[in-house]
């Protein structure tokens, strides 16, 4: 069910549901097409085909370690239709597992909102909240990050 998707597979839901002001094109992550990015997706393969969840992830060192090898989250979302079904937390929990296997530090600048979700998984944040001067309607932010030896 999880399976790699491609950088424009995950326009769709990070529109709908995380920059619904936007343009398509507005939610492109300079990351997107690096080729270190991966994005990650759940497919519903018994209707439509259609995903129905998906999170981006790149290399790159959290703020407040910049020499730590890290992995960052971008972009998690999950159709509106199918929330509170797991999803989410299937593709975290996969992260989460490839993150143990090569020993990094997985962070994400989490949305307010989100930031029980990533409790739950064994997250803690890290500095103050904070806005995002470039584009201030997507809500308050915190940096949020899980040590690979956690477990």
């Amino acid at each position: 069910m999880i399976t790699d998707i491609g950088a424009l597979e995950t326009l769709d839901l990070r529109q709908r549901v995380l920059r619904p002001f936007a343009t398509r094109e507005e939610c492109i992550y300079a990351c997107d097409q690096l080729p270190e990015t991966r994005h990650r997706g759940i497919r519903d393969t018994t209707t439509s085909d259609s995903i129905l969840a998906i999170l981006t992830m790149t290399p790159e060192a959290p703020p407040f370690a910049s020499s730590h090898s890290g992995l960052r989250i971008r972009g998690v979302a999950v159709d509106p239709d199918h929330k509170g079904k797991g999803y989410g937390s299937l593709l975290l929990d996969d992260l989460i597992q490839y993150v143990q296997q090569h020993q990094l530090l997985l962070w994400c600048n989490a949305r307010l909102t989100a930031k029980p979700f990533y409790e739950k998984h064994g997250f803690t944040s890290y500095g103050d909240v904070f806005l995002y001067p470039s584009e201030p309607r997507i809500g308050d932010h915190i940096v949020m990050y899980r040590d690979s030896h956690l477990s």
